[in-house]
């Protein structure tokens, strides 16, 4: 599995295994943000501070070799951000590889 991310738009293409016989694969990123602090007001955890890491602020998915866009990395409160690329088989959930890494 190979990334490149601009900043907009992931592409990602993923070469299988000698002898693999499926050619069809499913490409997914997520854009995730850490750091993330939220006060909460009312139900059982009120005046409490919550901290979130690893937050899917947005997922694209598409045909492996195809560019996925994500939306720009504006998000108030988020501190630092995260990319994750998996494969899989079309239409099953079981990833086959996967790649992750914070954003400069």
């Amino acid at each position: 599995l190979t990334v490149r991310y601009d900043g907009r738009t992931v592409q990602a293409t993923y070469r299988p295994a000698a002898g693999a016989a499926e050619t069809a694969y499913e490409i997914h990123a997520a854009l995730l943000g850490s750091g993330i602090v939220s006060r909460v007001t009312a139900g059982e955890n009120r005046g409490e501070t919550l901290h979130h890491e690893f937050v899917a602020l947005a997922l694209a998915d598409g045909a492996a070799g195809t560019a996925l866009a994500l939306p720009q990395r504006d998000v108030a409160g988020v501190s630092r951000y995260a990319l994750a690329v998996w494969v899989t088989r079309p239409g099953k959930l079981e990833p086959l590889q996967a790649a992750g890494s914070w954003l400069p």
